[in-house]
């Protein structure tokens, strides 16, 4: 399968000018003295760059179960999340208005911030709200201790 050019991590300019060229498959730049050039690299070189690292995964597997986890308490939920919501990942949360998509954002900030005794990670939180409607007494509203 042919890898397009644009995948490189090379300036903008650089991939328009090997694409104007003719060169718009990795493979094609792979293949000319002329496009290993421009772009400054010896064939040995990008070959390099484009290996993909071995990962068992079984070592995948046990990276994903050491990684911390937010709760919300609520068992249901957090059964359905294996726990809880992963750290150091991007969780989008979407639904039609009303179904506590906010709230479950509230708990989250609160339960970061919860001591270890508490099932929380003893973090810290920011909550930015772009709607304006998020209040302290729904916040007091959502605290569980």
């Amino acid at each position: 399968m042919f890898q397009p050019v644009t995948t490189l991590d090379l300036p903008a300019q650089t991939i328009a000018e090997l694409q104007s060229r003719g060169f718009h498959f990795i493979e094609d730049v792979l293949n000319s003295e002329d496009a290993l050039r421009k772009i400054g690299l010896k064939k040995a070189e990008l070959e390099k760059r484009l290996k993909i690292p071995h990962i068992a995964a079984l070592d995948l597997w046990e990276y994903e179960k050491k990684r911390q986890k937010i709760g919300v308490c609520c068992l249901d939920l957090e059964a359905m999340l294996d726990d809880g919501f992963n750290c150091g990942v991007i969780t989008e949360i979407s639904g039609a208005p009303y179904t506590g998509k906010t709230q479950i954002c509230m708990q989250l900030c609160i339960s970061v911030q919860l001591n270890e005794l508490y099932s929380g990670l003893n973090g810290r939180a920011i909550y930015i709200d772009t709607r304006s409607g998020a209040s302290i007494t729904r916040f007091k509203g959502n605290t569980i201790l």
